[in-house]
Formats: C-alpha cells, structure tokens, sequence
C-alpha cells in the first residue's frame, strides 16, 4: 500500500512538471513552466502545423455558436485569432460569505508549428457582476478604485488569492479542452 501511494505521489510529481499552464502573476498571465513568456507552447506529439490548424478549426465551429463571426484573423496553416466570452466564467470572491460572477471577454491567438502550438490569450477584459451595485472591471494589476476591482495591489501583494486562483483554474480549463480536443483520437461517433 505504502509503494502504491508512493507510485501515485510520483506520477502527479511528473505530470505536474510537465503541465502546461498559465499561472496569475502580478506581471500578468505567464507561462507556468517558463515565467518569462505570456503565451504556452502546447506540445501535440506527431501532428504537424496543417493538422493543428484544421483541428483548432474543427474545435471553433464545434464550440461557438457563429464560429464565422468570432474568427478575427487567420492565416491557413499558420495563425489563428479568434475572440470568445462567457458569463459567469469564474466567481471574484469578496470575502468568506460573499461572492460574485465574472463575465470575461478574451481574445487567443494560435500559432503553429509541426508537433507545437503557441497558445496567448490578448486582451482579458472582466466585468465583477453584483447583485446589487454597479458592475466593476477586474484587472490583475492596478489600483482599486470604484470601478475597478484588482487582484493584486501595487506593492505586488495580492487582494483576494481566491479569485486569482478561481481565474488561473479558468484559464487553465479553456487550455486543458483545447488540447483535449487536439488530442482525442478517437472523435468520430459510432452512429
């Protein structure tokens, strides 16, 4: 019993290790693995640029309601950038008892190469939704103002790790589906 959690201890150590994943800083989003990039390198072993870019575009028409009207920009087998929005993506915590949906707005840009795509989300663009006040914009660094919730202060210190935690576990889940997609073989339905 005592190898076996050993052995389980040791694979969650690797894969972690080798997670690809955004990590809430107050310099933004970055690169859990390399914090100097703002952007991932998604590694999709054996499938090369012309693949990925028809994949991600399989994986916005399935996923979006007017994939036409989302897609920005695109240059065949090489970038793609497409914008998207969810409300209640994700809950800004206030306090122990008190908490409110974030809708969020976000633009990513894909680039591939054989075996690789650079995944960035640009613009992110939160609007906190009370119930009972105005809506405030949420940004990860700045100062606290009315209209403005941040969830780091200036000193570098953060307001509310909840919330930057509930937004990193966000981020991660559009990546973590992403590559999913990206990497399920087996998409075709037995009908």
């Amino acid at each position: 019993m005592k190898n076996l959690f050993t052995c389980i201890v040791l694979t969650t150590c690797l894969f972690n290790l080798k997670a690809q994943k955004f990590e809430v800083t107050q310099r933004g989003l970055l690169d859990v693995l390399n914090t100097k990039n703002e952007y991932l390198v998604l590694e999709v072993e054996g499938k090369d640029a012309n693949f990925l870019y028809n994949e991600s575009l399989k994986f916005i028409a399935l996923n979006y309601k007017n994939p036409d009207e989302v897609i920005k920009a695109k240059i065949e087998n090489e970038y793609l950038r497409f914008e998207s929005f969810m409300e209640a993506a994700f809950i800004h915590a206030k306090g122990k008892w008190v908490a409110d949906p974030v809708n969020v707005k976000w633009t990513t840009e894909l680039k591939f190469k054989d075996s690789k795509v650079r995944y960035e989300i640009t613009p992110l663009d939160m609007i906190v939704v009370p119930a009972a006040t105005d809506r405030r914009r949420l940004v990860i660094n700045g100062s606290q103002t009315l209209s403005q919730i941040s969830i780091f202060k200036q000193d570098g210190n953060e307001r509310n790790p909840e919330t930057r935690i509930n937004l990193q576990n966000f981020l991660n889940g559009l990546v973590s589906e992403y590559l999913k997609f990206l990497n399920d073989t087996q998409k075709e339905e037995d009908w």
